[in-house]
């Protein structure tokens, strides 16, 4: 039952999909290597400690995921603390003093990274950036539901029983080291909570370990076999159809750019393939909002084209000669020499800053590098809306509505009232709209007056 639920996460899924990939053998090595460290810690044999060094040595030979395996030396350190030092000295109330000095090391693990290093929670916002599925005012509870959904589509619904079998470890089972290290182990990992791929991969063999070792007490009360029974057969089903439909909705999802990636006789999603490449290529893109829609959904950086500083006169032929020095980008140079123009504003973002944030963006409001400034001399545009584009874009918790095409559509004959209370006009010129695109000239206002 544990190696069924180990290999049926959605993530080892598509990770080893038709491919022989290194993480597999990495994840069968961590928990070997969890079972050396508990034999190692009563019996300091040296055959045992020869074991537990190769074991090492070909986690960190097969990939670099194994770096995590310091997170394991913390566990098994606590462990060991709490068997050898707290339980040995305790006469009385062993339990409780057990479990009480443990939350307490727990909370100090939890607690100690998010407040103290702002990198955890950062890390841990990125990690939860490519859903909208839950969107509260707490940003805490939106990173929290989400990520523990996210988790149980990658570990698989094991993980759900798992989680519920954590506590039975502390209050019903003889303390141990066998008993203490998995509560140990899952509290160290919570920290690096926002680095969902290979923290997954890593847990999900416990995980099932876990799930099954939660069955397998429920089974041994007559009362709940049956209801255990049911609900076993219901998992195991469930746990096969899960990754097939969590794979497949992520490989053919709907196109952000209106592109097909063909791969052999496989389609894939255009966002998942690009995020597939990691850092290793860049995209180009003279579509503003696919260009931010693929950077969102990919992580793949995109390179500037330029062609609305062009459009709008910004540079000339004799502006480009004079500043154009070779790219530092790590584009594939064997292929192309790429160059830039180090002195262009930054137009593109100041065009995302003000569909996003809006008229309030001329005011100050989530500033970057002299956009005001852009504007002032810059206030007639025309403001092309695709019909079939949401009004939206991502950020780091959710999906939230652009405030700029709003602000238009409401100020084409009204002095519109803006969020933050300062009646603005945002003068326009007329407008074309047809099914599938709306047109705007609009003049933005630079003064509140």
């Amino acid at each position: 039952l544990v190696a069924y639920f180990a290999i049926l996460g959605s993530r080892f899924v598509d990770t080893t999909y038709w491919d022989g990939s290194a993480r597999g053998p990495v994840m069968a090595l961590m928990v070997l290597t969890v079972a050396v460290l508990l034999r190692l810690g009563f019996s300091w044999n040296f055959r045992v400690v020869m074991v537990s060094l190769f074991i090492m040595c070909g986690a960190i030979a097969c990939h670099h995921m194994a770096i995590l395996l310091l997170l394991f030396g913390v566990a098994y350190v606590m462990t060991m603390v709490e068997i050898q030092y707290v339980l040995r000295r305790l006469k009385t109330r062993k339990r409780a003093g057990v479990v009480f000095v443990g939350a307490v090391v727990v909370s100090v693990v939890i607690v100690v990274p998010f407040l103290v290093f702002d990198y955890f929670w950062q890390s841990a916002i990125r990690g939860m950036q490519g859903s909208s599925l839950f969107q509260f005012e707490s940003e805490v509870l939106t990173v929290l539901f989400v990520g523990s959904t996210s988790y149980i589509n990658q570990i698989g619904l094991i993980l759900v029983f798992a989680v519920a079998y954590i506590p039975l470890l502390l209050i019903k089972e003889h303390l141990s080291a066998r008993n203490l290290f998995p509560f140990f182990l899952f509290a160290v990992f919570i920290p690096v909570f926002g680095e969902t791929l290979y923290v997954s991969m890593i847990l999900s063999p416990f995980a099932a370990i876990f799930g099954v070792l939660w069955f397998e007490r429920v089974f041994r009360s007559r009362k709940l076999r049956r209801m255990a029974q049911v609900m076993l057969i219901l998992l195991l089903v469930a746990s096969m159809a899960v990754p097939i439909w969590s794979v497949n909705r992520w490989n053919s999802e709907s196109f952000a750019s209106g592109d097909q990636v063909l791969v052999g006789n496989q389609v894939f999603n255009d966002a998942n393939y690009l995020a597939g490449s990691r850092d290793s290529a860049f995209g180009l893109c003279n579509v503003i909002p696919v260009k931010l829609r693929l950077e969102a959904l990919s992580g793949v950086g995109f390179l500037g084209s330029g062609i609305t500083l062009a459009l709008n006169g910004d540079v000339s032929r004799e502006d480009v000669i004079a500043g154009l020095q070779r790219s530092p980008s790590t584009f594939p140079k064997n292929i192309y020499n790429w160059y830039e123009f180090t002195e262009a504003p930054p137009v593109d973002k100041y065009i995302r800053y003000l569909n996003t944030v809006g008229v309030s963006y001329l005011y100050g409001i989530g500033e970057i590098d002299g956009g005001s400034e852009y504007f002032a001399t810059h206030s007639k545009m025309i403001v092309v809306i695709d019909n079939r584009w949401p009004s939206s874009y991502v950020t780091h918790t959710s999906e939230t509505s652009a405030l700029l095409p709003e602000e238009i559509v409401m100020a084409q004959s009204l002095t519109y009232e803006y969020r933050y209370g300062t009646p603005l006009l945002i003068p326009s010129y007329g407008y074309y709209q047809s099914e599938m695109v709306s047109m705007y000239l609009v003049q933005l206002p630079i003064s509140g007056t």
